[in-house]
């Protein structure tokens, strides 16, 4: 049964990937993972996509959405660097203070895939988002580590 489960969790997951690299609309994609992350809400990476798509949206009140649903990501899996980076971009755009903790706290965690990753991540974002100067600042800091 626990198969199973995780299993639809994985199809349910995979399906706002898709819409994601399909380009779907944000509000949509943020929806499906919304209620992904309800209907699992044991599932980091649930958060961690509804943390990013938060960010990529960027209107009014979505950095401290995407900052809770990293920070609830990281109490599920705490060497979750992705959901990490999240609250840092979050962080950046809401002007919080205490981000190099946040930052020592990633690269403490991180391996170089998630290095790797995170900066694949962020090139899609300026792909995406070219005027997103918080995540030029955040790539800028993993690539100068």
């Amino acid at each position: 049964m626990e198969a199973s489960i995780k299993q639809t969790e994985e199809i349910l997951l995979n399906a706002g990937m898709e819409l994601y690299t399909n380009n779907a609309p944000y509000g949509e994609i943020i929806t499906h993972f919304d209620n992904a992350s309800r209907e699992y809400p044991r599932s980091a990476t649930a958060l961690t996509c509804l943390s990013w798509l938060y960010l990529m949206r960027n209107e009014k009140g979505d950095a401290d959405r995407a900052i809770d649903a990293a920070r609830r990501a990281q109490r599920l899996e705490a060497n979750n660097v992705q959901a990490i980076f999240n609250q840092i971009l979050g962080m950046l755009i809401a002007g919080k203070v205490g981000i190099r903790d946040v930052v020592e706290q990633a690269f403490a965690y991180a391996t170089l895939e998630d290095i790797t990753l995170a900066k694949d991540n962020l090139q899609d974002a300026l792909t995406r988002r070219p005027d997103f100067a918080e995540a030029k600042k955040l790539l800028n800091w993993i690539e100068s580590r």
